[in-house]
Order: C-alpha cells, then structure tokens, then sequence
C-alpha cells in the first residue's frame, strides 16, 4: 500500500494527484479487439511476470521504465497493472511516464487480481528459482 511521500522520488508530491482509471471490462474487449491503439504493461517484477501475467501483456518493471522511455509510443494508450488495488506500482509508473509526457496513461486499478476475479484467462508459467 502506498504511504505519503512514496511516490516523492518520482515527482509526485500532491495528494490530489489525479489518476486515470480503466476496468478490467474495457481491457479485456480492447485485448480481444486487438486495439492497436492500446499497449498493456505488466509493471510488476519479471518474476512474478513470468508467474502469471495477462495475455498480451508486456513485462516492463517499474525500475525499468526510465530507461526504456524512447521505446515507448506517446500516441498510443498505455495502461499499467500491477497486482491489486493495494500495489501502488502501477501508480508509480504512471507517475514516471506522465512527468516524461506521456499523456494517455490509465491505470487498471484493481490490477491482476481483479482481471482474475472477473474470470479473465492468465498465462501460468514458473518462476526462475
């Protein structure tokens, strides 16, 4: 769960900082559409990526953002997930992306739980040990 100043090292400092939310609803029929115009981002560590993530999802860690920003199109609709409502690291990363200037960033906020509690289809794998 996000505490105050968490979100401080990435320019975040206002707590009315407002947040573009998206349903898991909405996602799933843009996945199923095959919405060019939507990338989905799995902000979540690459192991627990490679646990179970959303079909179509890319792995791109919160760590991660900042350095592959120039790979990252401004035109398209970028929506970040992470593990529930309580992870804050979808929140972060939309923090990271919207101070470079990208725009159309939501978040979908009850991450892959809520994708998993809507009986929405995960890719399993196993993690590295």
């Amino acid at each position: 769960m996000l505490r105050e100043g968490d979100l401080e090292p990435y320019g975040c400092r206002s707590k009315r900082y407002i947040t573009s939310e998206i349903g898991e609803n909405e996602v799933y029929d843009k996945l199923k559409n095959k919405d060019k115009k939507m990338v989905l981002f799995d902000v979540r560590s690459r192991e627990a990526y490679k646990t179970k993530h959303i079909k179509g999802a890319l792995s791109i860690p919160l760590e991660k953002i900042e350095n592959n920003l120039k790979k990252l199109d401004k035109n398209k609709e970028i929506v970040l997930y992470c593990d529930s409502m309580n992870c804050g690291l979808d929140r972060m990363g939309e923090t990271i992306l919207k101070n470079a200037e990208y725009e159309n960033v939501r978040i979908m906020n009850n991450g892959i739980a809520g994708w998993e509690a809507k009986g929405y289809p995960v890719i399993r794998g196993r993690a590295r040990r």
